[in-house]
């Protein structure tokens, strides 16, 4: 999204918006390029910024992936945040029911990258086709 979401993703100098923080995370892992996801933690409000290096982000924080439900939006993209710490992300688990898994973010980005390798692949063959 270009004007909606809480999280923000920066790629190639050009700054997107997501809806969910598995998309700033997956989306460059599946493009395999260099950005910064910047968003706050789901518990303490906290500014958090990821620097991404060739689709592969860095920092200590977690990723609560929301085990989703009816709505995408409301049940998988709003609950699925970044957090500070594991304390956090256990908090935020425990809001939540334990609704979903607290991922360190290499795997986040893992299944981020499998989940738009699709989208990756049309991007690419777009931006050949200039």
């Amino acid at each position: 999204s270009l004007s909606d979401g809480l999280h923000r993703v920066e790629v190639g100098g050009r700054a997107f918006r997501t809806w969910c923080a598995y998309d700033a995370l997956g989306i460059p892992a599946a493009l395999g390029v260099d950005a910064t996801a910047t968003t706050f933690c789901g518990v303490c409000n906290t500014i958090l910024t990821v620097p991404i290096h060739r689709g592969e982000p860095e920092g200590r924080q977690m990723l609560w992936m929301s085990a989703g439900g009816d709505d995408l939006r409301a049940d998988f993209c709003t609950p699925t945040v970044l957090l500070c710490s594991e304390a956090h992300g256990r908090e935020w688990g425990r809001r939540r029911a334990d609704h979903g898994r607290l991922l360190v973010l290499a795997t986040a980005a893992d299944e981020g990258r499998q989940r738009w390798a699709g989208c990756a692949r049309a991007a690419r063959r777009l931006g050949q086709a200039e």
